[in-house]
């Protein structure tokens, strides 16, 4: 026999106050993802990839916003994806057949270029 999938229960008293806005213009996020001192996501200027459709949308940029700053930096400028490890610590990335990856510290902002096939 097949288990029912457990129920979502969302508790509305006094989720104002766990609920952090932040401070990011309209965008076409996607993919978010809160590592250390960080919320990384995927943007783009343009498209419609918020859609959920069966086309592949293009390259984004992985952005990532500072909790502490307040602001974003753009960390890479073109992806297909990425993913961010449990823990936080590690970022995964890919673009068409390249790949790499990446451990976020603050005086490492951005991955190096080195990549391998995917």
């Amino acid at each position: 026999m097949k288990e029912s999938a457990p129920k979502t229960v969302v508790d509305f008293a006094g989720i104002e106050g766990r609920i952090e806005p932040l401070p990011l213009p309209r965008g076409n996020y996607r993919g978010l993802a809160a590592g250390k001192g960080a919320l990384y996501f995927l943007d783009a200027d343009e498209g419609d990839f918020n859609r959920f459709d069966i086309r592949v949308p293009g390259t984004r940029k992985l952005v990532a916003f500072d909790f502490e700053g307040r602001k974003t930096r753009t960390v890479l400028e073109a992806v297909d994806d990425y993913a961010l490890s449990a823990d936080g610590k590690r970022l995964v990335w890919r673009k068409g057949d390249e790949s790499g990856s990446w451990r976020p510290t603050p005086t490492r902002r951005s991955p190096r270029r080195s990549t391998s096939p995917a």
